[in-house]
């Protein structure tokens, strides 16, 4: 493989004394050493080693132009305050105390390093199509002397490869595979992150604030983001030569890493496959139905879940991991049409209280700025798809209503579901009786709030002292007001079934006005 002016520079720096110059361009890779041979006619991106005599005869004047991305290796003592300005090429000098012949041997040992480095990569890359991710990353690991991580397009660790340094010698490359997320904190920290970072195709530092740097490198080998992978600067500081080294390894990995995906299918559950088959409309097999029978004591709540308004939250795809994860055999979410909705199974003979559950369930929605809405409890799987709807409508309350819940039951909306649903195709002003027309009316003529009142009063069963403390009203002026709407507006509140023609017409108004 080409190596970097870096690479070559520190290898050599740790049995030599050195001095090295920069040409204009530090993209240069080089190919494997030659010695420099009078006349000779020179290469492009190869590097050539000389006696110290030479400097003279090869830079005595500007009129002689060398192939781009050359270098040169000078041994012996370099007396000079500095290069001339025109040299456009990269300049090792190293002392007295080096032999030519030495240096040349040296230079092709440490391409020999390297090219045994790749060709363990390319031939671990080629031996199966089942490749072995651990053992390439333990390849790198070895080579960067830093862990690496991957995790995949839910942020879940999929490995993590530890070097370990004994004595500042190395011991040993150990991998540990398989899937887990971070912690609840590391989550929230990586809020900001994951929105940034995520787009990005080149390899970069990362941003998200933690003890030691990471270089990392997003894994997108079907032009999607599948995950990332990161060297964390932990045993030693970065050297220069690392980013080369580990942008080289990062092709090899990705390639990997499809491999990877194309066989590694993760297997839905059976809860997976049951909601993908109610949001698809589809039926459930008889021997399906039969694995989600609900023992005695066993139920299901459907939800749907979206983000907090203003607020910034994990992406979708992590959340939804993250609750399967966090609240494993209890809650099951997948991603539906970038929408997150799921199921929660409630077993009170296990001691998985309802009330426990769904308090679990708010706690981790709120940490990560999100809002549910949750249907009724169900043991019926073929209804499933009717509680989904409920979870649905419940959650398109949240718009509606006044007050910051993380949690809408449908249960505390059933009523408004039901009317909403009875008089779909029905003017509602024809529902109204004559008298609650006037009142209305004389609302919007007034800037009066009478409606209001009789809403309040219905509801408080009729009750003047708690109706009055609601609105904040002496209790003679309340019955000022309802003897007002009585008498003025004809409204009779002694008949059971008047009272209740009002309340769902009330309740109608507040519905639709919303």
């Amino acid at each position: 493989m080409k190596l970097n002016f870096d690479i070559i520079v520190e290898n050599l720096s740790k049995s030599y004394h050195t001095k090295r110059f920069e040409s204009n361009d530090s993209r240069c890779l080089y190919k494997r050493p030659f010695l420099y041979e009078k006349n000779c006619v020179f290469e492009k991106e190869r590097i050539y080693i000389a006696p110290i005599e030479s400097y003279k005869y090869l830079f005595i004047t500007e009129e002689v132009v060398y192939p781009k991305g050359i270098a040169f290796v000078f041994i012996g003592d370099y007396q000079f305050d500095g290069i001339p300005s025109y040299i456009d090429a990269r300049i090792l000098f190293i002392d007295n105390a080096a032999n030519l012949i030495s240096v040349f041997h040296d230079i092709h040992k440490i391409f020999d390093k390297y090219d045994a480095w790749e060709n363990s990569l390319r031939d671990e890359l080629e031996n199966s199509n089942d490749i072995d991710i651990e053992k390439m990353l333990n390849i790198g690991t070895e080579m960067l002397e830093n862990p690496i991580c991957v995790t995949n397009q839910n942020l879940q660790v999929l490995f993590d490869s530890y070097y370990y340094l004994k004595d500042g010698k190395k011991e040993q490359a150990a991998t540990v595979g398989g899937t887990r997320h971070l912690s609840i904190d590391d989550s929230i920290r990586v809020k900001e992150v994951c929105k940034k970072e995520q787009k990005i195709k080149t390899p970069y530092i990362s941003s998200i604030h933690m003890e030691n740097r990471a270089y990392c490198f997003n894994l997108y080998p079907l032009e999607y983001f599948a995950g990332c992978i990161a060297v964390v600067e932990l045993n030693r500081t970065f050297r220069d030569s690392d980013f080369f080294l580990a942008n080289h390894f990062f092709v090899y990995f990705q390639k990997a890493f499809l491999k990877h995906l194309r066989y590694y299918q993760p297997k839905e559950s059976i809860f997976e496959l049951a909601l993908r088959k109610a949001l698809n409309k589809e039926l459930l097999s008889k021997e399906e139905q039969r694995k989600l029978s609900p023992i005695p004591g066993e139920c299901w709540i459907c939800f749907k879940i979206k983000e907090e308004s203003n607020q910034e939250y994990m992406p979708r795809q992590y959340m939804t991991s993250l609750l399967n994860a966090l609240m494993p055999n209890t809650v099951t979410s997948i991603l539906y049409n970038d929408t997150i909705k799921g199921i929660i199974k409630i077993s009170e003979n296990q001691g998985n209280k309802a009330a426990e559950v769904i308090d679990m369930f708010k706690s981790l929605l709120k940490q990560m700025n999100y809002v549910a809405g949750i249907s009724s409890p169900f043991t019926d799987i073929l209804q499933m798809n009717n509680y989904i709807d409920q979870a649905d409508y419940a959650l398109g309350r949240v718009a509606e209503s006044n007050c910051k819940d993380t949690i809408y039951s449908f249960q505390d909306h059933i009523l408004e579901y039901i009317l909403s649903r009875c008089v779909k195709d029905i003017s509602l002003p024809n529902l109204y009786p004559h008298g609650l027309h006037a009142l209305i009316e004389y609302d919007k003529d007034k800037q009066s709030d009478y409606v209001k009142t009789l809403d309040i009063y219905l509801q408080n069963e009729m009750n003047a002292t708690r109706t009055a403390e609601a609105l904040y009203l002496h209790r003679s002026s309340l019955l000022k007001r309802l003897n007002k709407i009585e008498k003025q507006f004809g409204i009779d509140l002694s008949d059971s079934d008047n009272r209740l023609h009002l309340q769902i017409c009330l309740k109608l108004l507040k519905i639709f006005n919303d």
